[in-house]
């Protein structure tokens, strides 16, 4: 029988990582139902459409319809991490898979794709290790990129050589109607591959865990989206042809990588002494990973550093020249080895986090012209002790040598070498951004003033040693993540009688003490 499933139990159907969409003005929210250990929605015609499974079945055979509604599509992430299916096989009523709809099926050896299906989201098989076989029917008009990213495993795609979308090229998967390349095979032997002449594009995530060290591009590529290199932990070197205009974040997690050469004729984009740079928005697009040489000096002229630029690089000091106005999300991501940033005054706007895991990196000197943060930009840096803000900085001070953004009043970053044991904040602090204190291990006690009304995501997390911390009556907001929630049984929190924090700490089992 059919049984409405409240809207808030949402969250536990899909194992509690994906929160619901935001309702539009005026919009109904979703009924669920469940049936035959499946939740379903209703469309508008009257279908089902899967967006969770309860059940434990190994070998999965889906129905074609649930309560006398015929199944026709699955949302995203209807399957995620469902780690005990190991085949399924899907009903021919089925037209759509949504994004991620078997993303992260640890166990997912098989899958059987009906005739008849039309559309399939992107990178719906993420992360499937041992996904050995799938079938691709002629029905199938529609694929997005990241098709096969993270299947190590797979070796065989069952494909009719009268496909009107897709070809198998000896053994890589391409969309013929694009002329873009979909997905290279993780297990194929070699080190060096030479896409086609006629390819015009590099899909997103398409080599994504191969072995290769080399990849040769043909003139006719025109387009390199964001991730086309995506986790090519071996490759050395790789060329840009002359008609391909951006290459920003093509290269993420690359940490073999060499040198990127560019095409002399290449109108947008160049390589000196092997660094990728935009012609265009004179940007520092890629650092090669293992790049030979410790110390690096950005050119004059160069006006912006992109997102993760310098990921995983093993320098241990750059140099950046007045000319740079901004600093990408990442940018230096994972720089272990980096113990100086040289950050000079023309310097305006950092993107997210871009110091995240310096791990040796001590001091941090920040110029007057950086007015713009958008979170921690030293997240996760465990020996930075001191950050320094230039005189006459308009938009940053510090407060207990944390880092503040004085319109707002925002705690962006403490400083997690500092090594306070106590910290309290006088009235003002308005609120303590996403993870702010995270890992501040050496922290055993927070006390924090009138006015404060927002703790966000991951504010304290990894803060293992905080024993109390207080918290005023002004407070009207704490995400639920805020805290590792878990491990603080012991923390005692102070608050007010009646005020939203007490609600907070009762409501998720807290030791709650009351302001005197």
């Amino acid at each position: 029988m059919k049984k409405a499933i409240a809207l808030v139990l949402l969250a536990l159907l899909m194992l509690g990582l994906f929160p619901a969409a935001a309702l539009a003005d005026g919009e109904e929210p979703e009924t669920f139902y469940n049936a035959q250990d499946y939740v379903y929605v209703l469309k508008e015609d009257g279908t089902a459409e899967i967006t969770g499974y309860t059940g434990d079945a190994t070998k999965l055979t889906v129905p074609p319809e649930l309560d006398g509604h015929a199944v026709t599509s699955f949302k995203a992430v209807a399957f995620y991490n469902n780690s005990k299916l190991i085949e399924v096989v899907i009903p021919d009523t089925v037209k759509s898979i949504g994004n991620q709809c078997f993303g992260w099926c640890s166990n997912l050896q098989s899958v059987t794709l009906p005739e008849g299906l039309e559309s399939i989201g992107m990178i719906p098989f993420y992360y499937c290790k041992k996904l050995k076989k799938v079938n691709i029917p002629d029905s199938v008009t529609a694929v997005s990129e990241g098709l096969f990213a993270g299947c190590d495993a797979l070796r065989e795609i069952t494909l009719s050589p009268d496909h009107p979308l897709l070809e198998m090229v000896d053994g890589v998967l391409f969309n013929k109607v694009d002329s873009a390349l979909l997905w290279y095979p993780v297990p194929r032997a070699g080190q060096e591959y030479a896409v086609p002449e006629g390819t015009k594009r590099i899909g997103a995530e398409s080599f994504y865990d191969t072995q290769l060290q080399k990849i040769v591009l043909p003139d006719s590529v025109e387009e390199l989206p964001e991730a086309a290199f995506e986790n090519c932990l071996k490759l050395k070197t790789v060329n840009i042809p002359s008609k391909v205009a951006s290459a920003n974040s093509v290269f993420k997690s690359c940490d073999k990588l060499e040198s990127i050469n560019v095409a002399e004729d290449n109108a947008n984009l160049s390589s000196i002494d092997g660094v990728l740079f935009d012609k265009v928005t004179h940007t520092l697009v890629k650092y090669p990973a293992a790049k030979r040489g410790n110390a690096y000096t950005v050119p004059e002229g160069t006006e912006a550093i992109m997102n993760n630029a310098f990921e995983n690089t093993v320098l241990t000091q750059v140099a950046i020249p007045s000319s740079v106005r901004f600093i990408g999300g990442n940018a230096f991501l994972f720089c272990k080895q980096l113990t100086q940033i040289i950050l000079p005054e023309g310097v305006e706007e950092f993107g997210s986090s871009p110091f995240q895991w310096c791990s040796n990196l001590v001091k941090a000197d920040l110029p007057a012209s950086l007015t713009t943060i958008k979170s921690n930009p030293f997240l996760r840096c465990e020996k930075l002790k001191e950050i320094v803000i230039a005189e006459g900085n308009p938009a940053l001070m510090l407060v207990n040598g944390c880092l503040v953004l004085k319109e707002d009043m925002v705690i962006v970053c403490c400083p997690v070498g500092m090594n306070e044991k106590k910290l309290e904040f006088p009235a003002g602090i308005r609120k303590i951004d996403s993870s702010a204190f995270n890992s501040c291990a050496a922290i055993e006690e927070v006390i924090f003033g009138d006015g404060l009304e927002e703790i966000a995501t991951n504010a304290f997390h990894l803060c293992k040693n905080l024993k109390r911390i207080v918290l005023p009556a002004s407070v009207i907001e704490i995400d639920k993540r805020a805290f590792d929630l878990d491990d603080m049984k012991n923390t005692v929190f102070v608050v007010t009688a009646g005020s939203y924090a007490e609600n907070f700490c009762t409501s998720y089992g807290l030791k709650v003490q009351y302001a005197g």
